[in-house]
């Protein structure tokens, strides 16, 4: 997604915190490796992506609304796609593309589950059956970027204030309850010691 707004994904907010400085230097334009048509990157440039953005949508809606199963899966380490966080984009490109937020879900876990052939996982949650699961601080369904480890900010319930707020929370694998703010503290830790981007 760094071709259609190339110093947004630059910026994201995650970057300082959780992009180690190897991880940083990978993403960054090389003439040695890669990326180097970001040296000379125009307005016109972005302007030709979005565009090309806007038919890769319209084909993956027409491929979904015609039967196709997609499955969710980032091209992380490239552009500035950070682990974890790539992820979540990936889940709001879909919605960018007309899909609707609970077959979002469903993209992202049943239909992942199906084509990796985990029959277990691939039915959704019911009694007896084996289940990951994410306690999440907000609604997906209603906006993916409470998704985000970083959070998100929103109005307080009285909405005379902006609160921030968001994440998740608790994730649960093969029975097993990880803390996701106390992982993504530990990824923070890793990234100080190695130096930050």
């Amino acid at each position: 997604e760094g071709h259609r707004d190339y110093e947004r994904v630059k910026a994201l907010p995650w970057h300082e915190k959780y992009t180690v400085q190897q991880l940083w230097k990978a993403y960054s334009p090389s003439p040695g490796s890669h990326a180097t048509h970001f040296f000379n990157w125009k307005t016109s440039d972005e302007i030709a992506w979005k565009q090309k953005y806007q038919i890769w949508m319209k084909w993956v809606k027409y491929f979904f609304d015609n039967g196709g199963r997609l499955i969710a899966g980032s091209d992380t380490a490239f552009i500035y796609a950070l682990f974890g966080f790539a992820i979540i984009r990936e889940l709001e490109l879909f919605q960018e593309a007309g899909i609707h937020p609970i077959d979002v879900i469903k993209i992202a876990t049943t239909n992942a589950h199906k084509t990796l052939g985990n029959t277990d996982l691939a039915n959704g949650i019911r009694q007896g059956a084996p289940a990951d699961l994410a306690v999440i601080d907000g609604n997906p369904l209603d906006n993916f970027k409470v998704m985000y480890g970083t959070g998100v900010n929103r109005y307080s319930e009285d909405g005379l204030s902006v609160t921030h707020g968001g994440g998740v929370c608790w994730t649960l694998k093969n029975g097993v309850l990880f803390d996701c703010r106390e992982l993504l503290a530990d990824v923070e830790e890793y990234v100080q010691s190695q130096g930050s981007k």
